[in-house]
């Protein structure tokens, strides 16, 4: 089983080396420690990570929540606070960053590990129960092949497969991202990855699935569509970057 991806931000080097060998005692990977909020969103396009452990006292201008919320245009994960402060101000700024748990320091190995499980488990949900599929052509010829309908809040969509550019996880949720606009959808994106066919929708991260005939571009571990960046995760590089010919 592929351990998690973990990363800290914790301006303490002795606390921070101190959690790195604890976390790896418990199995999970580290992929990388900062020091500053800074240096972690000046990262924050390059990094596949499951969740990030984030400490609220940091060095340089930005405090661990204000990097949270600066963070959370690109990173839709699961963020656990770690800190020493437990006044009502702080709480209730941190709230609004929705982040998975608030552990006060000093915590024990078997909190941290709970938090981390459940803050994992919360963010990947359970599929909707109310799904509607789509019959194969061999349970009925008249089955429509151009398209999915999906259910957005109270209605079902038809979304056309040539108009989709991509769909991002949106926690149990998932946003469809077409030509014509933006839908937020009730399933979850494994579901719909089963759904889409392959070629041309490829899971590239953890959080994205891509229309690959409307990549317009590739810079560095990222596709470009139009203006979008959207990462590409270590696990899908690979068989991504056989789509293309690149002369």
């Amino acid at each position: 089983m592929t351990p998690l991806k973990l990363i800290i931000v914790e301006d303490d080097l002795v606390v921070a080396k101190s959690l790195i060998f604890t976390l790896e005692d418990l199995g999970y990977e580290v992929s990388s420690s900062y020091r500053k909020g800074e240096d972690l969103l000046a990262q924050i396009h390059q990094l596949d990570t499951d969740l990030i452990l984030l400490d609220i006292e940091l060095l340089g201008e930005l405090d661990g929540i204000a990097t949270a919320e600066k963070i959370r245009n690109e990173f839709d994960g699961p963020i656990i606070y770690l800190t020493s402060k437990d006044d009502h101000v702080t709480f209730e700024r941190a709230k609004h960053t929705k982040p998975s748990a608030f552990l006060k320091k000093p915590f024990d190995v078997n909190t941290l590990r709970a938090s981390i499980e459940l803050a994992v488990h919360n963010h990947q949900g359970e599929e909707v129960n109310e799904k509607v599929e789509i019959p194969s052509s061999t349970e009925n010829r008249y089955a429509v092949t151009d398209g999915i309908f999906v259910k957005s809040r109270s209605k079902f969509l038809k979304l056309k497969i040539e108009d989709i550019l991509y769909i991002k996880a949106n926690d149990i949720y998932a946003s469809v991202f077409t030509n014509t606009g933006n839908f937020l959808v009730n399933y979850a994106l494994k579901h719909l990855e089963e759904k889409l066919p392959i070629p041309p929708f490829y899971r590239v991260h953890r959080s994205y699935i891509v229309n690959i005939e409307k990549v317009t571009g590739l810079e560095d571990n990222h596709l470009l569509i139009g203006d979008e960046h959207i990462p590409i995760g270590k696990t899908y590089r690979e068989e991504i970057m056989q789509c293309f010919k690149i002369l």
